[in-house]
């Protein structure tokens, strides 16, 4: 019975996840694994365990990380029908499954907090193997909380559907901002997340600029991880105007009115990484040059997203492409092409790209 009920959470709850996120997570591993050394993220580590402060960061970091699970599983109980039998076994069984599927959520976090403990206890530091350990099993029992809740309340609606309800009725959303809206209610922990990981990358960039003799180079490269990051909300963009957006592929609008439409909604999201980039300018680099850092990675973001319209992928096969894109990127960067050449050459490709495949786009059931 317990193997039975174990292995329909993860086909129904586990695996859609990491399969929705994938581009995200693979994105998080790629940067650690090509910008951080093993003796850095040594370094990291010991930091955290020996300052207070550091490692609450790192808990907030899988706290955040451990929402944005519960929140998707959340969802999944409420929405199946299916899963709502689970309030019909014993308590008791129920509880271990459910503590079982979100330990499988949680997989990456328990995996880098196992490498962070195994450090607190080689280095004797109990006060923060204590803190790490209670942080996790915090993670792993408090859903249970909301998930009970669900099971004895199942189908209800949520907080967020009532108030966009609430709008819908008063305020008319451009199309321009369809996408937009529906991130903050459908998605707002995907989009504070990327959004947060963005910020401190390029935050932290311009903190690291002054400290030795870097140039534009270094900004192109904040740049390239800036867009990668975006890859996970790029395909939430595809899929949101293929389910829900089908008309609108049926109306009589040109392809160029199109792809101008998607540039705007791209440079959209795009905008707060443009406001912080503006408001920490380096010195000794023009407003100029610092905007085609930006214009950079909204051609690459584009790019992502009419690379998706070629043939259709799950999010779990994207690595290839992200791997592509960063070893690209990365030379062509270091081999200090121009930036604003580089732009143009993103958008140029992102537009062919678009034009050919876009009428022919279609989104598969697998």
């Amino acid at each position: 019975m317990m193997a039975i009920l174990t292995n329909v959470l993860t086909k129904t709850i586990v695996k859609p996840f990491y399969r929705q996120n994938a581009g995200l997570l693979a994105m998080v591993f790629l940067i650690a694994g090509s910008f951080l050394r093993a003796v850095e993220h040594i370094t990291l580590a010991e930091v955290a365990i020996r300052t207070h402060f550091v490692l609450a960061i790192y808990a907030g970091i899988w706290m955040l990380y451990g929402f944005h699970t519960t929140r998707f599983a959340a969802r999944v109980l409420n929405d199946e029908t299916i899963l709502h039998h689970l309030r019909l076994i014993p308590r008791p069984m129920q509880w271990v499954v459910l503590v079982f599927t979100q330990l499988q959520l949680l997989l990456p976090v328990l995996i880098y907090a196992g490498f962070v403990a195994t450090l607190a206890i080689k280095a004797g530091l109990w006060l923060s193997l204590t803190a790490i350990l209670l942080t996790m099993m915090l993670l792993a029992t408090w859903p249970l909380l909301w998930y009970t809740y669900i099971l004895r309340h199942p189908a209800t609606e949520r907080l967020s559907g009532n108030i966009g309800s609430w709008f819908s009725q008063r305020f008319t959303t451009p199309y321009l901002f369809f996408f937009l809206r529906y991130l903050l209610s459908r998605q707002p922990v995907l989009l504070f997340l990327t959004k947060t990981g963005t910020l401190l990358v390029l935050l932290g960039l311009t903190a690291l600029y002054p400290t030795d003799d870097y140039d534009l180079r270094l900004f192109g490269l904040g740049g390239l991880l800036v867009a990668l990051a975006h890859i996970t909300i790029i395909y939430r963009l595809y899929q949101f105007e293929h389910e829900s957006l089908v008309l609108y592929r049926n109306l009589p609008v040109s392809l160029a009115q199109r792809l101008f439409r998607y540039m705007i909604q791209t440079a959209v999201l795009l905008l707060p990484e443009a406001i912080l980039l503006i408001r920490y300018l380096p010195q000794d680099q023009s407003l100029w040059a610092i905007l085609s850092v930006w214009a950079f990675t909204h051609s690459l973001v584009m790019v992502q997203f009419s690379l998706l319209l070629r043939r259709h992928r799950l999010p779990d096969e994207l690595f290839p492409t992200l791997f592509w894109l960063l070893i690209g990127g990365f030379f062509t960067i270091m081999y200090q092409l121009p930036v604003w050449l580089l732009a143009m050459t993103g958008w140029l490709a992102a537009s062919g790209l678009f034009m050919r495949y876009y009428p022919r786009s279609v989104w598969e059931t697998r």
